[in-house]
């Protein structure tokens, strides 16, 4: 009896940070974004500056692998492979005055490669 009282102590200890574990180290899900489908290789058609101040010209190529949005700060980041194998965010805020217009029109600036 003891055994058994052992035995469902330990599961109810440990199943919560099992799930806990496995959602922390999960892998992402690759999602779209817009037009961005993971996988898919894009170049800059109209230069941009991001959230970080980094400007993004025209030309630019990466491999877009997924993307994810922080609703409190409306923050949209981009996971992105660089051509030389760098692994590389691109952070916009969506709102109208920071990179919004950009993320509202932006199958006008990142186009397939």
């Amino acid at each position: 009896m003891a055994e058994i009282q052992v035995k469902t102590f330990l599961a109810r200890l440990l199943t919560p940070m099992l799930v806990r574990f496995k959602l922390l180290n999960r892998e992402p899900e690759l999602t779209s974004f817009k037009h961005l489908e993971p996988g898919k290789r894009y170049r800059v058609t109209k230069g941009f500056t991001d959230y970080d101040g980094r400007y993004h010209p025209t030309g630019e190529s990466w491999t877009f692998l997924r993307h994810s949005f922080l609703p409190y700060d409306d923050g949209l980041t981009l996971f992105v492979r660089l051509d030389d194998g760098i692994l590389n965010t691109v952070r916009l805020q969506w709102r109208p005055d920071e990179q919004g217009p950009v993320i509202d029109t932006i199958e006008k600036h990142i186009v397939p490669n």
